[in-house]
Order: C-alpha cells, then sequence, then structure tokens
C-alpha cells in the first residue's frame, strides 16, 4: 500500500496524521484500526517522507493565497511548524482567510507600514 493511500484511509477513518521530524503524530477520537496502525508502523519512512511533502505543498497553497512567500510567512510567526503539521489537511483558502483576520497578521502589517 502506498504512503499516499494509507494517509487517504487515515483521513478516511479520522485518524488525522502529521510528520514532525522522525515522528508520525496520530490524532483521534476512536482509536484506529490495527491494521492501519500496522500498515503505518511498517510504511513509517514513506508515510513521514509524503506527509511532510503535503505539509509542504499545503503551505505554499496558503502562501499563494496571501501572496506572500511560504519562508515568509514562518519568518514573520503568522504561521508555524505546528500549524502546518495540524492543519495540512483542511482547506488553505480558509486557512488563508483565518491567518489574515487574525491580530498577528494585522501586527505585522502595521509593523510593516511603519518601515
Amino acid at each position: 500500500m502506498s504512503a499516499a493511500t494509507l494517509i487517504s484511509s487515515a483521513l478516511s477513518q479520522q485518524v488525522y496524521l502529521s510528520a514532525d521530524g522522525d515522528n508520525l503524530r496520530l490524532v483521534f477520537d476512536k482509536k484506529p484500526a490495527p491494521e492501519l496502525l500496522d500498515a503505518l508502523k511498517t510504511n513509517k519512512p514513506q508515510v513521514l517522507a509524503e506527509l511532510e511533502r503535503l505539509q509542504q505543498l499545503w503551505l505554499e497553497r496558503v502562501a499563494r493565497i496571501i501572496d506572500r512567500p511560504a519562508d515568509w510567512l514562518i519568518q514573520h510567526r503568522v504561521i508555524d511548524p505546528i500549524d502546518t503539521q495540524e492543519l495540512w489537511h483542511t482547506e488553505p483558502r480558509q486557512a488563508a482567510k483565518t491567518l489574515m483576520t487574525g491580530a498577528h497578521w494585522h501586527r505585522v502589517q502595521y509593523m510593516q507600514r511603519l518601515t
């Protein structure tokens, strides 16, 4: 089973995965099926690599919507690495909208106008 298929299967079971370095994080309300857990353990390196790719892709999509480079969002703490781990499976447009209405976004924008 491919890493993408495993991740899709986990999401369909409401098991949210994220890559945190060498750690595979799982968030769930109901304990995942043993078969899913076994498959994730067996394919952990591939799943981590795919999750890292998906997390970066999500960040780049959010950045494109906001019209800022992805590293700018991280550097100015508009978004942090934990956000990318927790939110990669959400709609980038909604995340961008939420970020742009937040106090931190407005503070960064204000500080840039001052310089």
